[in-house]
Formats: C-alpha cells, structure tokens, sequence
C-alpha cells in the first residue's frame, strides 16, 4: 500500500496565525466553533490546508476525507483576516494518532522528517491518519485518498511520498 504525507504548500506563506491555547492543546479541548485571526505579511493566500501551527482544513477537503472515514469528528474554525476584511471557514480534525513508525526512520535536525518509514501492520490499512513526531504532526494518507484530493484540484496542497514495510519486508515507495 501506498501512503503520503498531506502538507501545506510552503510557497503559499506569507503570515501567522493567532491560535488560543485550547486549540494548541488539541482537538478535545477546542470550542465547537472557533475564531482565530491572521496577521498577514502581504498577500496571505489561503490554501485548503493550513499545517502549522495546528492542522485546518478547508470545507471541500473535510468532504473528501469525510467520503472515506464518514465517522471523522470535527470542529469549525473560521480564520479571520481584519485587514483584509475576510473570513475563510475551516475545520479541524480528530485524527487517530498512529504509532507506526519503524526502525528505518530518519529524522535530521529541526524536527523536520526527510525520510519516514511507516510499518503497514501497525496502520491496519487506515485511509486517514496522524504522525506524530517530536512538537509536528504530519497528516498521512492511502494512495486512493491522495489521488481524489488531488482529482478535487485543492488550491495549495503538497503531497510527499512515504516509504513503508510489511513486517520484515521493506518496500520503497518514493
């Protein structure tokens, strides 16, 4: 099986955004619906993922991946922009965390994953789920789930390719 990492597309930055401490503290402790607001460096492009600090996504993604886990929890976020006098709808996610990485991992400086090696076993053939590595998390997903996000064409999306083992054999997927 094939998995990918889901990441914002990086070129798309150009601001932060102001999280409440119960959002960074994860999804059980987040409001049913929530403001945050973005102090935009320029033109703040909004893309149908936002990864860091906290994992949100836009509604058209929530559908997609509500088609393939329909019991998927989720709450709403809207990010305002007052200088731009915009406000953009979006969700986070309850996602199972998996530990499924393996001994094949490699990790360099920064928290910044260059090279993931997932054990198959550990996943039980999930289509949606989370990494969780040092302060990040990484939202992961099934090939079949990768080619309709990108069927969708969701503006400012990034997939990386991860290699995965099945017990002792390791399979290169990148």
């Amino acid at each position: 099986m094939e998995y990918f990492i889901v990441e914002q597309d990086r070129r798309l930055m150009g601001g932060a955004i102001s999280f409440p401490e119960r959002i960074m503290k994860g999804f059980e402790y987040a409001e049913q619906n929530e403001v945050v607001y973005v102090k935009a460096e320029g033109d703040f492009e909004y893309s149908c993922i936002i990864d860091r600090p906290v994992l949100l996504v836009s509604d058209e993604f929530k559908r997609v991946i509500c088609e393939f886990d329909p019991q998927m929890e989720y709450k709403a976020v809207v990010v305002m922009d007052l200088e731009r006098q915009l406000q953009f709808p979006y969700f986070i996610m309850n996602l199972r965390d998996v530990s499924c990485n393996s001994r094949h991992d490699s990790f360099p400086g920064a928290g910044r994953i260059d090279d993931l090696v997932i054990d198959e076993k550990q996943i039980n053939e999930q289509a949606i789920f989370k990494i969780t590595y040092y302060r990040s998390s990484y939202l992961v997903v099934r090939l079949d789930v990768a080619e309709h996000l990108l069927r969708k064409s969701l503006y400012g999306l990034k997939l990386k390719r991860i290699h995965s083992i099945e017990g002792d054999n390791y399979e290169c997927t990148s």
